[in-house]
C-alpha cells in the first residue's frame, strides 16, 4: 500500500513548484503519506518504504541524491594516492556526505559510499528533513542505487544472507564489463546464492555509467 502511494506522490512530486531536489521530493512524500494515513490520529499505522532518489545532469555531470536507508554507491577507478587523496578530501570537504572509500583488491577502482538518513519514508517516530547531497561526477564513473533485497537474501553453503559486502565485491568484479552483460551477472549470481530458498524480498538495482 505504501509503495502504490509512494509511487503515485513521486509522480505529483515533479509538478510541484516546491520540490527542486531529491530531498525536498522526499519531504513531499513523507507529508503527504502522512496525511493520507492520518497517522497523526492513529497510532495503529506505523508504517513507511526505504528509497533512494537521484538526479542527474547528463551535461555537467552533478548528481543529486536523498535516500531514506538506501545509500548510494559511487564506483570509479582509482587513482594514484599522491592524485587520489586531494580528490577524497575535496568531496569531504565540499558535500560533508563521502562515508567510506573501499578499493578492490586489485586497485583499480574505489567505492564510494554515500549514507542515507537512517529514517524511513511514511512513519517515523521523529521525523526530520532528509539531507540533498551534491556529487560531482566524472566520465566513466558507474553508481548504483538498490532495495536490500539482494543483500538480505539467504542462500549458499551455509544458508547466511548475501550481505553488503559480498555485494561491494561482486560490483567491484564487474566493472571493466558493459552494463548489460553486468545485469546479467548480478541475476545469475543472485539465482545461484538464492538456490531452492525463499526469496525473502523485492530485488531492486539501478546501476548507470556516465
Amino acid at each position: 500500500m505504501i509503495s502504490v502511494l509512494g509511487s503515485s506522490l513521486l509522480k505529483q512530486s515533479l509538478t510541484e513548484e516546491s520540490v527542486n531536489s531529491p530531498a525536498q521530493a522526499l519531504d513531499f512524500l513523507n507529508t503527504r503519506i502522512g496525511i493520507s494515513l492520518r497517522q497523526s490520529e492513529n497510532a495503529q499505522i506505523k508504517d513507511g518504504m526505504d528509497i533512494a532518489y537521484c538526479v542527474i545532469n547528463f551535461k555537467t555531470l552533478q548528481l543529486s541524491y536523498a535516500g531514506a536507508y538506501n545509500p548510494l554507491w559511487i564506483i570509479k577507478k582509482a587513482k594514484t594516492k599522491e592524485i587520489d587523496n586531494p580528490q577524497e578530501d575535496a568531496l569531504n570537504e565540499q558535500n560533508q556526505q563521502v562515508n567510506a572509500i573501499e578499493k578492490s583488491e586489485n586497485q583499480k577502482y574505489s567505492l564510494i559510499e554515500i549514507k542515507a538518513d537512517k529514517q524511513p519514508v511514511g512513519y517515523s517516530e521523529f521525523p526530520k528533513p532528509f539531507t540533498n547531497h551534491h556529487i560531482q561526477l566524472e566520465k566513466g564513473d558507474t553508481f548504483y542505487i538498490f532495495s536490500d533485497g539482494f543483500s538480505d537474501q539467504f542462500g549458499g553453503p551455509k544458508g547466511k544472507k548475501f550481505k553488503s559486502t559480498q555485494f561491494k565485491e561482486l560490483l567491484h568484479s564487474i566493472q571493466e564489463l558493459p552494463m548489460e552483460t553486468q545485469k546479467q551477472i548480478i541475476l545469475d549470481s543472485f539465482t545461484q546464492w538464492k538456490g531452492d530458498n525463499e526469496q525473502v524480498d523485492d530485488v531492486c538495482i539501478i546501476g548507470v555509467r556516465v
